[in-house]
């Protein structure tokens, strides 16, 4: 499978993926090579299984949710985390009113 997102380094050393169906072009905000490239794997990955994205997702907020930020009654073991369920936006979409960042 082709992958969707290339990477490119521009003059001042700065690295860019662009979305090779929509030709978008987006800065990494990075300089380092390794760095970019984890980047530009994550992309591609949540292209191909978004629902493995998904669940990703939801680990990683788990482990970043405060005793605060729950619900009244919930312990830390059980966060409640909201996700709507039916299917995944377009990951190139923006809301309403916002502009495309080059």
């Amino acid at each position: 499978m082709k992958s969707r997102f290339i990477l490119y380094r521009q003059r001042g050393g700065m690295f860019y993926i662009e979305d090779t169906h929509t030709r978008k072009q987006e800065s990494l905000g990075t300089k380092f090579r390794a760095e970019a490239a984890a980047l530009l794997h994550a992309r591609n990955e949540s292209i191909r299984q978004p629902q493995l994205n998904l669940q990703i997702a939801k680990a990683y907020l788990a482990g970043q949710i405060r005793v605060s930020q729950l619900e009244p009654g919930r312990t830390p073991s059980t966060p409640s985390l909201r996700i709507k369920p039916g299917p995944l936006r377009n990951a190139g979409s923006v809301a309403p009113g916002r502009k495309h960042s080059i």
